[in-house]
């Protein structure tokens, strides 16, 4: 391997840098390589302007109106903090997102020398996330996405290298952006864990039977209400089952509210708050028996994502049931640790269900195959060699 010359990369980063643990991870990889890493992010009251943390230099900078492209003084805001930031004399400038690419196709143009690299954790060009809205706000959201759509296109032509989560985004993208070297690949899995004993956890947490098998759906919940009613019914033809939503996002309170409307759902359907870290979600995670996967197969953006949870659920030890994306089919061919239903039909899936239960050691068998290489640490070699590259 060739010597590595330290570099002081810039990152910009779409929110406050209390929790993320994919930039965490990327940080502490590039600082134990030998650079010097900075996270430029957004602005919270609640925590300091500056700070330093397990070596990185965290500067909270950029207005929380950065999401708001259609703004008055939109612009401006572009202008101003790309002229902030390039005080610093930044020379490796990596963008998380397409809201960061924005700010560093700013500072391209104004130092053509600065290295900008894209690291796209979702496929916006897939990704119309304002749907999920009603009425006057879904129109407000349609202008707003394509007005994002429309900027990402255009801030592709000025990056140096990409780095993406999937071949078919980083084919897309690199087609988009015309670059004339191969988009870096980089998954993004959680670090190694030693998984803790099983205790029953949900069974004492919910006074449940110590028999009862729980059903775990952790994080965003894309299942409509109608979705909803026909899982909750479904999940009442199996006497054994209890159905565990892991979050705190808005939409669980809603879904909270619908579980009450009904007595049977109740003693079938609980909640737990979502825990502050990745390593504390994946062990609670591993107190349950199944992973519930329901995505929006609609999105092109789901369909090609890298999928976090279907990952997260194999680390806990777990098998998955849920709708196929290109990435967990394609895994799931190599070793069978999942089943897939007709995300059209939700009550389909009673017999995959089944499947999982009659055969629940099977599953087991062969995610213990796969969990030792679903790591961090096996990807992260890329991101140094990239920077080795630059």
């Amino acid at each position: 391997m060739s010597r590595t010359i330290a570099k002081h990369i810039y990152m910009l980063l779409d929110n406050s840098f209390v929790s993320d643990a994919r930039v965490e991870k990327e940080c502490e990889t590039l600082i134990s390589a030998g650079h010097q890493v900075t996270v430029i992010c957004v602005e919270d009251p609640k925590f300091p302007k500056e700070e330093k943390r397990n070596g990185v230099e965290i500067l909270r900078w950029i207005a929380p109106s950065f999401n708001a492209p259609l703004r008055q003084g939109y612009e401006d805001f572009l202008h101003d903090i790309s002229n902030k930031i390039l005080e610093l004399n930044p020379m490796y400038v990596h963008c998380h997102d397409f809201y960061m690419l924005s700010i560093g196709s700013q500072l391209k143009e104004k130092n053509p020398s600065i290295k900008l690299i894209y690291d796209a954790h979702e496929y916006l060009q897939g990704w119309p996330f304002y749907r999920t809205n009603r009425g006057i706000n879904r129109l407000k959201g349609k202008l707003v996405y394509t007005k994002l759509k429309l900027d990402e296109k255009r801030n592709l032509g000025k990056i140096d290298r990409l780095v993406t989560i999937t071949d078919e985004i980083g084919a897309k993208l690199t087609r988009i952006s015309k670059l004339n070297t191969h988009p870096i690949i980089i998954g993004n899995y959680p670090k190694k864990l030693e998984l803790r004993q099983k205790d029953n956890y949900f069974q004492k947490e919910f006074s449940l039977d110590k028999d009862c098998k729980i059903l775990i759906h952790s994080g965003t919940i894309y299942l409509s209400n109608e979705q909803l009613t026909e899982l909750f019914n479904s999940l009442l033809t199996f006497p054994n089952i209890c159905l565990v939503f892991i979050g705190n996002r808005q939409r669980i309170d809603e879904v909270k509210n619908m579980v009450r409307s009904r007595l049977d759902w109740e003693k079938k359907v609980f909640f737990h708050d979502y825990p502050s870290t990745q390593e504390k979600t994946i062990q609670l995670i591993h107190q349950g028996d199944i992973g519930l996967l329901h995505v929006n197969l609609k999105w092109e953006a789901h369909q090609i994502g890298f999928s976090n949870r279907f990952v997260e659920y194999l680390m806990a030890g777990i098998p998955v049931i849920g709708t196929a994306q290109n990435f967990t089919h394609k895994m799931n061919e190599q070793n069978r640790v999942a089943e897939f239903y007709n995300g059209k039909k939700v009550s389909s899936l009673i017999e995959p269900l089944h499947k999982i239960l009659d055969n629940y050691g099977d599953y087991i068998s062969e995610i213990e195959k796969i969990r030792k290489d679903l790591n961090w640490e096996s990807e992260s070699d890329k991101l140094i060699h990239l920077y080795q590259t630059l």
